[in-house]
């Protein structure tokens, strides 16, 4: 009984950072450049890079994630 609760803990969360990843790499594909829709189209590159620097988003997706 205690192999078998062992067993679908570590299946629950296997599924967990597989579902989690999935969902990480759908949203960073998917989204565009979050601070052009946030600041609007009419921002400088400046603006974009330093607002980037404030949320974070410079950093690479690993760390991020």
């Amino acid at each position: 009984m205690a192999r078998f609760i062992i067993r679908s803990l570590i299946s629950a969360v296997v599924t967990m950072l597989l579902v989690s990843a999935a969902l990480f790499f759908f949203i960073e594909v998917g989204s565009g450049d979050v601070t052009v829709k946030i600041l609007g189209i009419e921002s400088t590159p400046e603006q974009r890079a330093s607002y980037r620097a404030q949320l974070g988003l410079d950093a690479p997706a690993w760390q991020r994630y």
